[in-house]
């Protein structure tokens, strides 16, 4: 998330999974039968489930053959809590989809920061509360723009050609709105095209850049458009307002890449009813908490106990991973990158003149990975862009990289009862999948995968290589 839902849950949700749950084992035991069952038997104990609307053998038929509906997600699970599941959970009932793929982020995500706990700790996390198959975004869109971060991901979903719905959360909670809004400024328009460009090389923020660019455009006869979409409640917000929130923009993206990308595939958001994903607040009586206040409060050692799934895995019993752990790293990079006599930073992903000047500048007084970002910033450069680039210093991300096709579904994890789900991406995705390393051809993106990886082991300390790796079952 990046969808980040922090929404209060309804017992229908919970009630949906369960359904699908028993489903999936009536469904597997039906899949089991063999020819030498005696067909009285088989009439005798399966006549229960034969006729019923929910359960019976031509639903199995029908649901796996011919109609099987999926629902995928687009997160960071940053870390997950219960707002995630509870956005599983809302996406499964609401398009009566029977599976969920997270396309997930690795180790590093789109703020510009290390993930608190690694990806095969979130993608557990993920498995054992709703999501059934688990894909890795690759490192170089996940520390992207929202642009970049949308654009890869949708073309990672598209190429899984089993894919019904994407869900995301947002602030204003109307597709509508959201689809009209990414539809008019994929509308050919020099002077606004022109203008998010060049703010965007003053380093304002993208979210601010579209803001501005709309507002000063005056593009109203395309707003005319969007605000008949919206409810009572938000038609007399200013047009601009759905710029000022992080997840409305995603929104915004995800509907762009599948505008662009002639998608087949049906849009859903569900409304976030928490403080907000950039949000450290959160409402005392509530269960439900923004990611940023959640790792907070995990840094300050506070009561998350109601905000997290516990299930049998803690994975808040482990010790996570901060910006600061890779300090040492960075200075050591960015020396060494000047005492080659580079100075210029700008071939690194996202860094402008300015960025690269005020690094080479101000590298004198570094003291530490946050602070050196508190150094950095300035009215048009902002925290999450400069972190952004201080990783893409750091990784060796170029825009070279963010130009490669994405060639490759790299699954982390999946659930034994989605055997249904793989059997079917096995055949429909249009790209290889990715179970074991050392039995595919590497990559520019998938070397930079490992190398992402095996890095963020190795300041988490626990030297796992990479290659080795295997995706999680639950």
């Amino acid at each position: 998330m990046n969808c980040e839902a922090g929404i209060s849950p309804t017992v229908q949700g919970f009630k949906h999974r369960k359904v699908r749950d028993k489903r999936k084992r009536i469904c597997l035991g039906l899949g089991e039968m063999t020819v030498n069952i005696n067909t009285l038997q088989i009439i005798i104990i399966y006549t229960p489930f034969l006729f019923n609307k929910r359960h019976c053998f031509f639903y199995y038929i029908k649901n796996k053959i011919y109609n099987m509906k999926t629902v995928a997600v687009i997160a960071e699970y940053n870390p997950f809590h219960k707002g995630h599941r509870y956005h599983i959970e809302k996406s499964l009932e609401i398009t009566g989809a029977d599976y969920c793929i997270a396309v997930m982020s690795g180790d590093f995500v789109q703020r510009g920061e290390c993930a608190v706990f690694d990806k095969y700790t979130r993608t557990k996390m993920a498995l054992l509360n709703g999501a059934d198959l688990v894909i890795e975004l690759p490192a170089v869109f996940a520390l992207s723009s929202a642009e970049g971060f949308a654009s890869g991901a949708v073309t990672l979903i598209n190429s899984l050609g089993i894919v019904d719905y994407l869900s995301f959360g947002s602030e204003c909670g109307d597709i509508n709105m959201i689809m009209n809004t990414a539809k008019l400024l994929l509308t050919e328009n020099p002077a606004l095209d022109k203008m998010i460009r060049n703010l965007l090389k003053k380093g304002y923020s993208y979210p601010r850049s579209l803001s501005e660019a709309v507002k000063h455009t005056e593009i109203l006869l395309g707003a005319s458009n969007v605000a008949a979409s919206l409810n009572d409640t938000d038609r007399n917000l200013p047009y601009t307002s759905v710029f000022s929130s992080p997840n409305n923009i995603l929104g915004i993206e995800y509907c762009k890449a599948l505008l662009n990308t002639e998608s087949n595939i049906k849009p859903l958001t569900i409304k976030r009813e928490d403080n907000g994903y950039n949000n450290e607040e959160f409402d005392p009586n509530s269960q439900y908490i923004s990611a940023r206040a959640l790792r907070s409060l995990i840094r300050e050692n506070g009561d998350i106990d109601r905000f997290v799934c516990r299930n049998t895995f803690d994975p808040f019993s482990q010790k996570y991973v901060s910006n600061d752990n890779f300090s040492a790293l960075l200075y050591y990079k960015l020396m060494s990158e000047l005492n080659y006599g580079n100075a210029d930073f700008t071939r690194y992903s996202d860094v402008n003149k300015e960025l690269s000047g005020r690094i080479a500048e101000t590298v004198k007084d570094y003291a530490g990975f946050d602070a050196f970002i508190l150094k950095l910033k300035t009215k048009n450069l902002t925290y999450a862009r400069i972190s952004r680039c201080l990783y893409h210093i750091l990784l060796g991300i170029t825009d070279d990289l963010l130009t490669a096709p994405v060639d490759y579904i790299r699954i982390l994890g999946f659930r034994k009862d989605a055997e249904g789900l793989l059997s079917t991406l096995k055949n429909n995705a249009s790209l290889p999948l990715v179970t074991k390393l050392s039995d595919v051809k590497m990559t520019p993106l998938l070397k930079k995968d490992i190398y992402c990886a095996n890095l963020y082991e190795q300041i988490a300390g626990r030297y796992i290589n990479e290659m080795r790796r295997s995706p999680v079952i639950v």
